[in-house]
């Protein structure tokens, strides 16, 4: 909710002729955030669900990172291992919204911090200069 009020903000700012870049620029970092963002909360999801699969499970620390515990097919485990493996989920993904929520925080302050700024009212082009007419007499 808050990204059109930032490229309202950068739009603004910036002088007209640099408006596209400007505009372009908060696409491409929201589009780079985004995708590191992802990355990050993926690899923590992964991390969390393979330690606490591994604690629940009962198996020991050296196999647990060798893949043994990540690559579970659920059809095949027996109905109490099943329910583990639906909490252990359960819990890295309300993991992630813990983490979600503190970046998400961040964020709100950094905006509250924002300096106010009115939006534009005049536009800042400069006038073209005509080239002189050339004489279809003088030809």
């Amino acid at each position: 909710m808050t990204m059109q009020n930032l490229v309202l903000a950068v739009q603004n700012t910036v002088p007209l002729r640099d408006l596209g870049a400007a505009s372009a620029s908060v696409t491409f970092f929201r589009s780079l955030g985004g995708t590191i963002g992802v990355s990050v909360l993926g690899a923590v999801l992964a991390n969390r669900v393979t330690a606490d699969l591994a604690t629940a499970l009962h198996v020991p620390s050296g196999q647990a990172s060798t893949g043994s515990v990540s690559a579970l097919n659920l059809k095949a485990l027996p109905p109490e291992v099943q329910t583990i493996v639906h909490t252990v989920y359960g819990d890295a993904t309300a993991h992630i919204f813990l983490i979600s929520a503190a970046v998400g925080v961040v964020g709100v302050i950094a905006a509250l911090l924002l300096k106010p700024l009115t939006l534009r009212t005049t536009l800042d082009v400069e006038p073209k200069t005509e080239a002189p007419a050339s004489d279809p007499v003088a030809g």
